[in-house]
């Protein structure tokens, strides 16, 4: 969950010092398991 906010703040522009240039995408990728289960979130700036 904390990777997806991170790409949100992001995304907004909102992270300080520790943002990076022109964020318009997040990718976040989650893996559980032995390696046998993922999620990815893919976040954007378009409508």
């Amino acid at each position: 969950m904390a990777q997806v906010v991170e790409a949100f703040s992001q995304i907004r522009k909102e992270c300080g010092g520790r943002q990076v240039k022109d964020a318009r995408t997040g990718l976040c990728l989650s893996m559980s398991g032995f390696g046998n289960s993922a999620a990815v979130t893919v976040l954007g700036d378009e409508p």
